[in-house]
């Protein structure tokens, strides 16, 4: 067991060196004691910066509804937008507007060395909490809760230009909660019955229109399921088409998440 006492660096959840002033109880990885109860974790600073942050957003962002606007985030949009029009010699900002809607960067993962990954997966498999169900009025999941895909998903769905991206349709997350980060929903791809383990990968980022129609045209029904488990399992690419009633869209995956979920759906098909 980690503890926190005397860790200038520490790793997160993805196993990244981070100063824990920076960090949030969040970002911590499942073995790492949180208990300041000896304020130890006063000692380092610990969240220090990251309440700082959130302090200054908030200043910010009551100054922003003052004036009028939405909130902070839209005027520093706004600030960006007008820069980049004085920038190209924009006369109708329209124009750009245009541009950018249809230059939306998604974000990429590249899977480097596949086969050691995917080797590497099914260890991680083997080690990883069994799905478990308790018997009350009906039967419950107990086994979601030893996993956390929000970090994960928020990882791999963040561009370059620090947007997070819905995997359907591709746009920025309509908007961000009161620390800063992006809300989206992290929906499961498929029921349980297609998954063995518990693991980050099985999971989707959407935006919450995405979500709700996922659930209601996916999840709710199990031969949309089967045919898109089979279209994962068989893609040659990272988008899959699905539809949602009479809508038509795709669920784009970066590389890396793309090949651990076709991973972990045949580990499942073992077992």
């Amino acid at each position: 067991m980690y503890s926190l006492s005397n860790a200038d660096w520490i790793p997160d959840k993805e196993g990244n060196f981070r100063n824990p002033k920076d960090m949030t109880e969040a970002d911590l990885r499942p073995d790492f004691k949180f208990n300041d109860c000896n304020h130890l974790l006063e000692a380092i600073g610990f969240g220090k910066n990251a309440r700082e942050r959130e302090k200054e957003y908030q200043e910010k962002n009551n100054i922003a509804k003052e004036w009028g606007f939405a909130s902070y985030d839209k005027v520093v949009r706004l600030r960006e937008f007008y820069a980049k029009c004085q920038e190209e010699n924009i006369d109708d900002p329209n124009t750009l507007l245009e541009e950018r809607k249809e230059k939306k960067q998604f974000p990429k993962r590249q899977a480097a060395n596949t086969a050691r990954r995917r080797e590497k997966l099914e260890e991680d498999l083997e080690e990883a909490d069994d799905r478990t169900y308790e018997q009350r009025s009906r039967s419950v999941r107990s086994s979601k809760s030893s996993i956390d895909p929000t970090v994960w998903l928020r990882n791999q769905y963040t561009n370059e230009s620090d947007e997070m991206i819905c995997q359907i349709c591709k746009e920025e997350m309509p908007f961000k909660k009161r620390n800063g980060e992006y809300y989206f929903e992290s929906v499961e791809v498929l029921s349980g019955k297609y998954f063995a383990k518990e693991h980050e990968a099985q999971y989707l980022a959407l935006c919450p229109l995405c979500a709700a129609k996922y659930k209601e045209f996916i999840k709710k029904d199990e031969s949309a399921m089967e045919e898109l488990c089979e279209r994962i399992r068989t893609s040659e690419t990272p988008e899959i088409p699905i539809r949602f009633g009479n809508e038509e869209a795709t669920i784009r995956f970066v590389e890396k998440h793309f090949n651990d979920l076709v991973t972990i759906i045949e580990y499942s098909d073992k077992q």
